[in-house]
């Protein structure tokens, strides 16, 4: 069934990713949230769940994690004292860096059973998917 396949292929690609980001001091979901503030000056913690998917609980103890690590920092607008926002440091930028590589890298694995046109509409159907529920 579809929901078993997809599952199945989703824990392969996590497992594949974590382990490459693990040398990064990363997971998969770090490394979303890298990607996600990389271009931004910074992002208020509402706004990453809501780019990333994750779990605002699930995301104040990463980014406790990633504070520790050094690759971001979390600060309160002056004008707004109840918002969080969270910035990469210089180290969190060059963090980044390495996570596009690696991100090139799983899609180049992925990609490569399939042809250029197969993977354009795996990705729209992906989309309409995740958008659909």
């Amino acid at each position: 069934m579809l929901p078993t396949l997809v599952n199945r292929v989703a824990e392969k690609i996590v497992a594949m990713a974590d382990a490459d980001y693990r040398g990064v001091a990363l997971n998969v979901r770090g490394a979303r949230v890298m990607l996600a503030l990389d271009g931004e000056q910074s992002l208020r913690v509402h706004e990453i769940t809501e780019r990333c998917g994750i779990e605002p609980s699930t995301l104040s103890h990463l980014l406790g994690r990633l504070t520790r690590l050094g690759y971001v920092t979390r600060s309160r607008p002056e004008h707004d004292n109840r918002a969080v926002v969270v910035a990469l440091t210089p180290t969190g930028r060059r963090i980044v860096r390495k996570c596009f590589g690696k991100v090139q890298g799983h899609h180049d694995i992925l990609a490569n059973a399939l042809t250029e046109r197969e993977v354009k509409t795996l990705s729209k159907l992906l989309v309409k998917v995740f958008h659909s529920f």
